[in-house]
């Protein structure tokens, strides 16, 4: 798959999922170097995820830590068009707007071929450093978005990472209630 295409093509507005909670580090500071009270930000993460549950065609979602301190979400769509509808969804285009001042010179997913393959979308952020904070003037350090297609196999025992409408061809699916004979 083309390197644009995780780059880009599944909706940069997943990356602000977490900008909500690092964007605290942005905040002013006091005279003592503490942090000033400051207005309600809106929870564009709890917005975006919400957005994402109700898109047509989007399977399911996910947001969590890694242990390198990347924060993430997962989103499985059934197919292109429903990572297109998402893309374009009013939700979507608002948070593009409000940190991305960037034009790309491709559509987005252009280069999926396939428009009836699933797809697993994973934005991720790191949040800044204070020092990267002052550096760059933004809250993170590192964005990506990257597309993801199952691949035949696998195994599950008792539940799968994906959402049971997300197809995984051959995958193993044990039942121990079913193997003790119960």
């Amino acid at each position: 798959m083309n390197s644009g295409v995780k780059t880009m093509a599944a909706g940069l507005g997943l990356m602000a999922v977490t900008i909500g909670g690092v964007a605290a580090l942005a905040g002013p500071r006091d005279q003592d170097g503490g942090a000033q009270a400051q207005p309600q930000r809106p929870d564009i993460g709890g917005m975006l995820i919400a957005g994402l549950q109700q898109s047509p065609g989007c399977l399911g979602v996910d947001a969590g830590q890694m242990m390198s301190g990347k924060n993430v979400i997962v989103a499985w769509f059934e197919n292109k068009a429903a990572v297109t509808k998402w893309y374009y969804s009013q939700t979507h285009l608002r948070a593009i707007r409000q940190f991305i001042k960037v034009d790309f010179d491709h559509e987005p997913l252009e280069f999926v071929t396939d428009e009836q393959a699933p797809i697993m979308v994973i934005a991720s952020i790191t949040p800044a450093t204070e020092e990267e904070l002052a550096a760059v003037g933004m809250p993170i350090s590192q964005i990506a978005i990257e597309l993801f297609a199952p691949l035949p196999g696998g195994a599950s025992i008792n539940g799968r990472f994906s959402p049971e409408s997300f197809p995984v061809e051959h995958l193993e699916v044990f039942d121990p209630a079913v193997a003790a004979g119960g």
